[in-house]
């Protein structure tokens, strides 16, 4: 019998350590590069996605060591169900190498392998890293004449020279001055993302009905009046403006009937995304997009929330 209680209370034990070290792991997820390639002389930045899982806001401390020259921030807030970018600095000198980067945040530890190189792979890498290629922009962009994003593709131009000409330190300062000109050119394209339905779509369908239903109006007021006319009578005159009313009344009723608010279906995308996720894909700008969707939704910008979710939807089967 003793034993017996034993088992149990082991047992007990056990599934109370296990629910709460389950509860701890929920709290946040973490997405990072663990390999990543860094020129010699130059200044970079890394990139910890954090995602808060809870409905409530938490505060995490990180903690960072390396016998690189590294600067990371030691909190981090987050709100319900925000995703933010950690930043570690890092500084390399002259020596090339294979390098770590350990770090623990909240319990939940990590580590990056930083690569300090000067190989002819090693910029290509770079630019894959920070997203640097410019025609993924180039798309978005379309027609649209943007002199930061001309600039860019001229500083791109100019950093393979400087890199082949092992002038590093210089190659990435023109990297840096691209990133800059890239967040200026997305930031245009986004404006004039926002102008254009109000450009291009100032009449839909459902303004379409409304006019339409208010020239049948109109013609029943006219029709009615010369038959009121025509009868003479007051009392008949009386009953038919009654069924005039009720004839206006029901059209009324039919309008509100189509005119529906539009809602976008956010959170199938939403379970799409997890999916990806769960089996490996690299799904933060997926969920940037889609909450960036949802505050344009909320603004009233329902046109560009569904373009948004279009574009997401077509990169999903893609992926």
């Amino acid at each position: 019998m003793k034993n017996k209680n034993k088992f149990s209370f082991a047992m007990a034990m056990l599934f109370i350590l296990l629910a709460s070290a389950l509860a701890q792991a929920a709290d946040f997820s973490l997405e990072y590069r663990k390999n990543v390639t860094i020129l010699p002389r130059s200044n970079q930045t890394l990139n910890i996605f954090v995602k808060n899982l809870v409905n409530e806001a938490i505060s995490l401390n990180l903690v960072c060591e390396s016998n690189l020259t590294i600067s990371c921030p030691t909190k981090i807030e987050l709100k319900a169900n925000e995703l933010k970018n950690l930043p570690i600095q890092v500084k390399t000198s002259t020596g090339l190498g294979i390098f770590t980067i350990n770090f623990e945040l909240n319990g939940e530890k990590g580590k990056i392998e930083v690569k300090v190189s000067n190989e002819p792979e090693a910029l290509k890498d770079i630019l894959d890293y920070y997203n640097l290629s410019l025609s993924w922009l180039e798309k978005e962009a379309g027609e649209l004449e943007i002199p930061t994003l001309k600039q860019a593709r001229v500083d791109l131009e100019i950093a393979h020279e400087l890199y082949k000409r092992a002038l590093y330190h210089e190659t990435n300062e023109k990297l840096n001055q691209i990133r800059e000109n890239i967040g200026k050119a997305a930031e245009y394209i986004a404006m004039e993302k926002i102008k254009e339905p109000e450009r291009v779509e100032k009449l839909e369908w459902v303004e379409w009905l409304k006019i339409l239903f208010l020239l049948i109006i109109i013609m029943l007021s006219i029709l009615g009046l010369f038959h009121f006319l025509k009868k003479g009578k007051q009392t008949s005159f009386r009953g038919d403006l009654l069924k005039i009313k009720d004839i206006i009344g029901k059209a009324k009723r039919i309008e509100i009937k189509v005119s529906p608010k539009e809602k976008l279906d956010f959170k199938s995308l939403k379970k799409k995304i997890d999916s990806l996720r769960k089996v490996g894909k690299d799904t933060k700008e997926l969920e940037l997009a889609i909450k960036l969707a949802k505050k344009k939704y909320n603004k009233g910008l329902k046109n560009l929330a569904k373009r948004y979710l279009e574009r997401i939807g077509d990169r999903i089967k893609e992926m």
